[in-house]
């Protein structure tokens, strides 16, 4: 029994942890204070920095909002002066400022008025015109809006006017008449009279008023004035030749046919009213009697892309006047059942493209 208990202890006797030896690690001479205090320094500057960060990111953004706003409202306001300046209101009050400005009555009391009413369309400081020296009367005939100007806050709108002055002048003349006296003899008597005559001038002019828009609508900023009316003549552009020149034309023999048609279609272009050009054209038109078919003066035919294609110069004569006018003609003719239609009609040479 003793044997058996001292080998139970020999066994777990090779179990036995063995003690380990104690390392003592190297210590650094130096303090690590200086480096501790300076993490905590940095941390405290990161924090107490983070809230002043904030409030300039919140300041940058509103700013920007504040700029995008501004923007916006700069590019609304403008585009609502631009719709302002070209709505049909403001020709309806530029329409009345035209009439009245232009329109002298020849009564003075009706010239006050009239005077009244202007003043209504003039902003405040925009002198009236002055009719009080004119004698006679100013009458408009017609008139177009030309052109309108926009000019930052404001337009300035320019009408094409035709009107009528009648300016009239007085003369004194001396006048002999006879009468008789208590004699029974015929005495001559010399009196001085007042001659009014008239001169009559009829003028086309361009009338610029400038205006701004205001809340309830309207006003004329400046002085209206006149001004001639412009030509619009360039120069430098030619008529408009042959695109197909460098095509060949067809020959001879097959032009016969379609020059044919071109003149029976020409003469009923010219006679005919347009409901009675549905056998001849896709889309009808026509002169509907206003002027005379004379002669093709000359025509141009190609095939081009199986289509005929004819460029023509044609003289017409106005009906009831011997005036005559030509006009260029780009006709595109296709085949149907044995006869031939216009597909397209052009008011030019090269109307048709190949």
């Amino acid at each position: 029994m003793k044997n058996f208990l001292e080998s139970v202890k020999s066994f777990f006797r090779q179990f036995k942890s063995t003690k380990k030896e104690k390392r003592a690690l190297p210590q650094s001479k130096k303090s690590s204070k200086p480096t501790v205090g300076l993490i905590w320094t940095l941390l405290i500057v990161l924090v107490l920095m983070a809230p002043v960060a904030f409030l300039r990111s919140n300041t940058a953004l509103n700013n920007t909002n504040e700029i995008e706003n501004a923007v916006a409202s700069l590019s609304d306001s403008a585009n609502v002066e631009h719709d302002a300046y070209t709505s049909k209101e403001l020709e309806v009050f530029e329409g009345r400022v035209v009439d009245r400005f232009i329109e002298i009555p020849t009564d003075q009391e009706e010239r006050t008025e009239a005077l009244e009413q202007l003043g209504n369309y003039f902003a405040t400081n925009v002198p009236l015109p002055e009719w009080g020296n004119f004698k006679g009367q100013r009458t408009l005939n017609s008139k177009q809006l030309f052109n309108i100007d926009l000019e930052g806050d404001r337009a300035v709108l320019q009408y094409r006017v035709n009107y009528t002055s009648v300016n009239i002048t007085e003369t004194e003349e001396t006048e002999v008449r006879t009468e008789e006296n208590d004699d029974g003899d015929e005495e001559e008597i010399e009196e001085t009279v007042t001659v009014e005559e008239e001169e009559t001038n009829n003028n086309q002019a361009l009338l610029s008023i400038p205006v701004t828009a205001v809340e309830d609508g309207y006003m004329v900023i400046d002085n209206p004035y006149f001004s001639s009316i412009p030509e619009l003549t360039g120069s430098g552009a030619v008529k408009e030749e042959n695109p197909l020149e460098n095509e060949e034309e067809l020959p001879m023999d097959e032009r016969e046919t379609y020059e044919s048609f071109l003149s029976e279609f020409f003469e009923a272009y010219a006679s005919n009213e347009q409901s009675e050009m549905n056998y001849l054209m896709d889309e009808p038109a026509s002169l509907n009697g206003m002027f005379e078919f004379q002669s093709i003066q000359q025509a141009q035919i190609y095939s081009i892309d199986g289509r005929i294609v004819a460029l023509a110069t044609v003289e017409f004569n106005e009906s009831g006047i011997n005036a005559t006018t030509e006009e260029d003609f780009t006709v595109v003719i296709r085949e149907d059942q044995n006869r031939y239609f216009v597909e397209e009609l052009h008011h030019t040479l090269g109307g048709h493209e190949s």
